[in-house]
């Protein structure tokens, strides 16, 4: 019988946990055994825009590392967190590649140092023939295990506006998963999850679903399952724990988000609940669906990637979904006259997805997804 414990971390062997979003310094304060982890961040997608043959694709994951390592007390450990890769917003008929996300590292006396590099940044083109997907961070210094981060989603055969999701991180279950490829006409994928589960290739229509790492979508439009083989269908936001718990439809948080999810308030990212818990243990949820040629997002559930977004009518704005927890965040292509497009948020640690469209009169008509910062987690 399958049962949720088997799918998390062990946390139950430490009696206390110290997250760290941001550099600092942290001294041991027992004598004893540490477990350390450390998450770098994404990088940011590519923004791109003209007339014909115009790429753009997400950013690469961030690395993950673990040790678990016996520690003297009063050992000072420093630690730098890398900040996720910024996004881009395309100048007029122009275009520029994405942000690369920054390393993440502990280091101190008795400890190998672990780094857990950042992603890469997103690349593009205009009057493309073709463009490689953006790499992975890479880690190393773990005692326990060393995961890279997934990769883009590569484009080739590039005809009309193609926009790829970005890589998501690395993690406990491993490799982070790649965005979806594209080889057909004006498109967007969506964000890779974790544990190796792809973003769909090659959809057909309204873009494609995220990754998982569990089941694979069911179809190039719908996200990859949860753990329990639920998934979504198009424009729908993916589930997360169970059936009952889809992160986002029609643009609206819904109840079994994890922490580490964020939503824009006047621009600004807050918690969608505060972190009462491991933020990067279990990972469980599915991936977004294609959003169905409207201007809502899908969301990617814990460990999902968003779903990638296009439309070939005449949407005047379309947004890829964000990433969930460690997820890429899903591509967004609009070949509309003056419409824009926005590439869906990394997820923390993931890549941010790509962005391209016509032109526009104004500059960041298409606008690229952010990296997810990395993070740093002791506990002892």
């Amino acid at each position: 019988m399958t049962v949720l414990s088997q799918f998390t971390s062990g946390s139950s062997n430490f009696n206390n946990m110290k997250i760290f979003m941001s550099s600092a310094n942290f001294v041991t304060p027992i004598t004893g055994k540490y477990r350390i982890r450390a998450l770098g961040a994404g990088g940011s997608g590519a923004a791109y825009e003209g007339a014909s043959n115009i790429v753009a694709t997400g950013g690469g994951g961030g690395g993950y590392c673990e040790s678990v390592v016996s520690l003297a007390s009063n050992v000072t450990l420093t630690i730098l967190v890398g900040l996720g890769g910024a996004p881009i917003g395309a100048p007029v008929t122009s275009g520029l590649p994405g942000n690369n996300g920054g390393n993440t590292s502990v280091t101190g006396s008795g400890l190998v140092t672990m780094t857990a590099g950042g992603g890469y940044g997103g690349t593009g083109a205009r009057t493309a023939t073709s463009q490689a997907a953006a790499l992975g961070g890479t880690a190393s210094g773990g005692t326990f295990v060393n995961f890279s981060g997934g990769s883009s989603g590569a484009i080739t055969a590039v005809s009309g506006h193609q926009a790829t999701g970005g890589g998501a991180a690395g993690s406990y279950l491993g490799a982070g998963g790649n965005g979806g490829n594209l080889t057909y006409a004006s498109n967007a994928t969506g964000g890779g999850g974790v544990g190796g589960g792809n973003g769909a290739s090659n959809p057909t229509t309204y873009g494609g679903g995220g990754g998982s790492a569990y089941l694979p979508a069911a179809t190039a439009q719908y996200g990859g399952a949860n753990w329990e083989g639920i998934y979504t269908g198009s424009y729908g936001g993916a589930f997360d724990w169970d059936s009952k718990s889809e992160t986002i439809k029609a643009g609206v948080p819904y109840k079994g988000i994890t922490p580490l999810f964020s939503v824009p308030v006047a621009n600004v990212y807050v918690l969608v609940r505060p972190i009462t818990q491991d933020p990067i243990y279990p990972l469980l949820g599915g991936g977004g669906g294609a959003p169905f040629a409207t201007t809502h997002q899908s969301w990617g559930a814990s460990g999902g990637g968003g779903g990638g977004s296009y439309d070939s009518g005449t949407t005047p704005g379309l947004y890829g979904g964000y990433g969930g927890t460690c997820g890429g965040g899903g591509g967004c292509s609009n070949p509309y006259n003056s419409g824009y497009a926005t590439g869906g948020r990394g997820g923390i640690g993931g890549g941010g997805g790509g962005a391209c469209c016509l032109y526009g009169s104004t500059p960041n008509v298409a606008t690229s997804g952010a990296g997810g910062n990395g993070l740093v987690i002791i506990e002892w």
